[in-house]
Formats: C-alpha cells, structure tokens, sequence
C-alpha cells in the first residue's frame, strides 16, 4: 500500500491523496488476532470513502481476488487492486415512464442500501451492497480531484443510459427473490425443483420433475437463469418458475455469483453474507410497502 500511496501522489500531485489502512496496522491485526482477526476498513472509514466517491472522486481498494474469496469477512492478505469508481444511490433512480412501480422500489432499496461501482480486469463489477465489499477490503487510497480536474465518474449508469435500466431490474428482481426465500440464484449455486420446472433451450421445451437437483451456470439482465441439471436436461429457467426452485447451496465467491451483460462489459454482484435466520424468515427486513412481489 506504502508503494501505490507513493505512486498515486506522483501521478496526481495537484490532488488530495489519502490512505486507509497500511502495512503495520495489517500486520498488528494478524498478530494481536492469532490469524483470525477481521483486517477490513471499518464503517466509519468507509463512509468517508463512499462520500468522496460520491463527490467526483476515486478510490483505489485492496481485495482478496478470485477463488480464495468466498464472500467472508477478510482475515487474511490481500492479493488485487481495483478502483471504487462510482457509488449508487437514489439520485439514480429516474426516467423509468412506466416503471414507475419498479422505480419507487429502486429508490427504497439504494436508500437503504447503496450499491458501489467497481473498475477490474477491464470491465465495471457493480456490487449490490456497498458493506459487502467494506467487509473485503483492507486498504483504500482515496483520490480527491482539484475541480474540473481528474478522470469523471462514469456516465453509463445514469438516468437514462440502457445500463442504468438493467441495474435498478436487478435490485428490485434480487430483492424480491431474497423475500420468497430465494437467495443465491446466481451462477455458481445448486437447485432443486420443488414442482414441474419449464426449460427453453432454442425451441425446445422441456419439463423438469420435482426433486431433480440442478446446477446455474448463468444468468442474464432479464432476471432469467441457465441451469444444467443431473437428467442431463439443460436450458434456461425463467423468472415466472423461480418460486418452483429451492436453492440447496449458494455460491459466495465474488468470481462465482457475478453475473454480466451480453456484450461482457459490465457485471453485477449480488448480496452475500446471507446469514442462516435471515436467509430461513425471506429476508423480512426488506419488506418495504414499495417493493410488492411479484414475477412475471
């Protein structure tokens, strides 16, 4: 972190350059935790962070990237940087014409609970939950810009940019999920069919028996997931037979549950930390009167 402080400053000299974290204090919190000690930025040093985002600025992060990570709180190295480049709130709710239902959900879900826009491996990672990813990282080097000055925020999850659509569809469909009890459909999970399950593969249609166990693969910007079960059947599931599945175990990874656009440029990370009481009561602490649920 020391290096890339040093680096960042030289790159950006007219700019307000700040550090979270750091060597020695990662170093303390192994030794004084055994191992076992949380080494992620804390609520307080996250929120700063968040509101100069929020302001125009940039945040690089270090996480524990790839298959290591399983969605836990951080207890050990860190191994990747990526940049914290926007922070999704209600200010980002508008335009939706006849979403308006859709809206009004969108905006009580990022009232409650800001989504953050992540650069990596050149592409965006939009993390449902903000405290999620806090709970991942270790250091931040917050960037704040002179202004007019340094790289902008990026516009393509604005009101009215096609990506700013498939984002709020994805709050409010990943919500509504959780509250039937559906946490984790994302590739990487397990299902089971709990009644007659409908597969479309091109134009075939087949019929999935109850108590057939099956694993997701994929899930696209429609809400619909792609699930290849153990009859050998495969195909796409859609929303409309989600309340016939049962989720038998979910993925956490960052790697594993993210799922993108057709064209790859951007992916979304839904919720994890799903703790046991909350995952068995739907989630009852998002049963907003804004957000009914339903499938289509």
């Amino acid at each position: 972190p020391g290096d890339m402080m040093r680096m960042t400053t030289s790159v950006f000299p007219e700019a307000s350059v700040r550090m979270v974290g750091g060597l020695s204090r990662h170093v303390w919190r192994t030794v004084s935790g055994l191992g076992m000690r949380a080494r992620h930025v804390s609520v307080e040093e996250w929120e700063s962070t968040l509101d100069e985002v929020s302001a125009g600025g940039q945040a690089m992060l270090t996480v524990l990237y790839g298959r290591k990570n399983k969605g836990e709180v951080l207890r050990s190295a860190t191994n990747h940087w990526v940049v914290l480049t926007q922070v999704i709130n209600s200010s980002f709710v508008g335009g939706l014409g006849q979403w308006h239902q859709m809206a009004k959900c969108a905006r009580k879900l990022l009232n409650e609970t800001k989504a953050c826009l992540v650069w990596t491996h050149a592409g965006y990672q939009l993390f449902e939950s903000c405290d999620n990813l806090r709970k991942g990282v270790a250091d931040v080097i917050s960037i704040k810009f002179p202004e007019g000055q340094g790289p902008l925020n990026p516009r393509d999850f604005r009101p009215g940019s096609p990506w700013n659509r498939d984002v709020l569809t994805q709050l409010t469909q990943l919500s509504a999920e959780r509250r039937l009890g559906l946490a984790g459909l994302w590739p990487g999970s397990k299902v089971v069919a709990n009644g007659l399950v409908s597969v479309h593969s091109g134009s075939t249609l087949s019929v999935i028996s109850p108590g057939t166990l099956g694993h997701i693969v994929q899930r696209d910007m429609d809400g619909d997931i792609a699930v290849v079960w153990t009859n050998s059947t495969s195909g796409w599931v859609l929303r409309k037979d989600f309340p016939r599945l049962a989720v038998t175990s979910m993925a956490l990874g960052w790697d594993e549950r993210a799922f993108t656009n057709r064209r790859g440029t951007f992916a979304i990370i839904g919720r994890s930390l799903v703790g046991r009481k909350q995952k068995a009561q739907g989630w009852p602490d998002e049963n907003y009167t804004e957000c009914p649920v339903h499938f289509r």
